[in-house]
């Protein structure tokens, strides 16, 4: 976990329930690591969740935003065994290096409800689609002021990659 390994899940769990957004929540240990599960009520984003979990050093290791908790915890077992077969096709945890990446990763944890997005994280690989894609652009174009071609999301679906495009545009 990345707080502290002492934090329990009911701890976790009552934190997370206490968000005004936050209608149901669930945490699970599965293999070592500290999973939760959080249904919103009103759209909370991954950068606040995390930061109202940190403000207690409660911040589990996964975070994914589901549209309902099942409510035994074999189903809780389930969910998280599904969402760790789905982390294992993903890259290896690198963090955001430059503030562009950052960025990136705070817009993608973001619009695709994933928690820990890497730089070598596939935008489409973690779900993204041509729809998302074309929400990234203009989000990118409002908080950047750049319009990235049509293309450059699909070419360049690694956020690491994505990143280098949206320095290249700035600086031309």
């Amino acid at each position: 976990m990345t707080g502290t390994s002492e934090v329990r899940e009911i701890d976790v769990h009552e934190r997370l329930i206490a968000h005004p957004a936050v209608r149901n929540a669930a945490v699970h240990i599965l293999e070592g690591r500290q999973i939760a599960f959080v249904q919103n009520s009103a759209k909370v984003s991954m950068t606040t969740l995390r930061s109202w979990l940190s403000d207690e050093r409660m911040n589990p290791d996964e975070i994914y935003f589901v549209k309902s908790i099942p409510d035994n915890g074999a189903n809780v077992e389930s969910l998280a065994t599904v969402r760790r077969d789905k982390l294992r096709a993903r890259a290896d945890y690198v963090a955001p290096r430059t503030e562009t990446e950052k960025y990136l990763c705070g817009l993608l944890e973001d619009s695709l409800d994933v928690d820990r997005i890497g730089v070598h994280d596939d935008f489409f690989r973690l779900g993204g689609h041509s729809m998302l894609a074309v929400h990234i652009r203009r989000a990118i174009a409002r908080d950047k002021g750049i319009l990235l071609g049509a293309e450059e999301i699909f070419v360049n679906g690694r956020l690491a990659d994505l990143a280098d495009r949206v320095d290249e545009a700035v600086t031309r």
